[in-house]
């Protein structure tokens, strides 16, 4: 079984409560989405986090994503060089939470249409 796949199990009808439960987690995953970009900006911005049980931090990792191999064809290979210097790595920001017990969650940023860089 690959990953995001589940065992296929005999369902004779999709009920009215699976559907709403379906759109409850919906609207979670939306304010979830809304309040992480929220401590994201917050973050960004030097805002402290109150001592206690749980932690928060912002790690920020630049990644060039262009692709050398897809683009050398149209390019060469000087273009692509050249390219490379001139354009900014994209910067992925990463909001981790660490807790009691070792808990983690963290997530690849997801804000970078509701904030800026």
């Amino acid at each position: 079984m690959r990953k995001g796949e589940t065992k296929a199990t005999h369902v004779e009808i999709i009920g009215q409560e699976d559907l709403a439960a379906f759109l409850d987690l919906r609207a979670m995953r939306r304010e979830y989405d809304r309040k992480r970009c929220e401590f994201l900006k917050l973050m960004e911005d030097g805002v402290s986090v109150e001592a206690g049980a749980l932690a928060l931090r912002l790690k920020k990792v630049p990644r060039q994503l262009i692709n050398p191999k897809s683009l050398e064809p149209l390019l060469g290979k000087d273009g692509v060089d050249e390219l490379i210097v001139r354009v900014a790595p994209t910067m992925f920001r990463y909001l981790i939470v660490d807790g009691a017990n070792g808990r983690r969650e963290g997530g690849r940023d997801n804000c970078r249409a509701f904030l800026p860089l």
